[in-house]
């Protein structure tokens, strides 16, 4: 399993994994409408990601298989240079859910938040019904801090989010 940088070249496969996955998503995230779900909204997309990229403020990253095939996504977004903060998000296949997949990825975006980014602290938010996604954190080394303030909604449901947060050794 590797991490690479999201480029627009990634579009179709990216917009296949996307597809395929939809409905294991829309159980954990806001559903993004069906406009992200053709060739112009995921060319959109990357657009805007690599735009917050270039502006330092997101790190998106494609989790690819030792086949090269997209298995999940994690970011680093809201990135604050200043402050040496970021916000953590992640998902997986729902074919990969339970194999170590999020976990492996987490680590691996962590060693970049670390080394290449040099921040200080990650934060992340996740639902409290999302077990398999806390214990992800939990065994990455976060700390849950409390819960935050603004709730989720997702399927039309208001949901409970934990606040966990990662700090790195100086």
């Amino acid at each position: 399993m590797q991490l690479n940088l999201l480029q627009q070249r990634d579009a179709e496969q990216l917009l296949q994994f996307e597809s395929a996955n939809r409905a294991w998503f829309d159980q954990f995230i806001e559903d993004r409408g069906d406009w992200f779900y053709t060739r112009e909204g995921m060319r959109a997309h990357i657009a805007d990601f690599h735009e917050k990229y270039a502006a330092g403020s997101l790190y998106p990253c494609l989790v690819l298989d030792d086949d090269g095939h997209i298995v999940g996504r994690v970011n680093l977004r809201d990135i604050e240079r200043q402050s040496g903060t970021a916000r953590l998000g992640y998902r997986v296949a729902a074919h990969c859910a339970g194999r170590g997949v999020a976990s492996a990825a987490v680590i691996q975006v962590l060693e970049i938040a670390r080394v290449h980014l040099h921040l200080q602290q990650l934060i992340a938010h996740v639902s409290v019904e999302n077990l398999a996604s806390i214990r992800v954190l939990e065994k990455s080394g976060f700390a849950r801090t409390g819960m935050r303030d603004r709730k989720s909604v997702v399927q039309g449901r208001a949901l409970e989010c934990h606040e966990y947060l990662y700090s790195f050794d100086a």
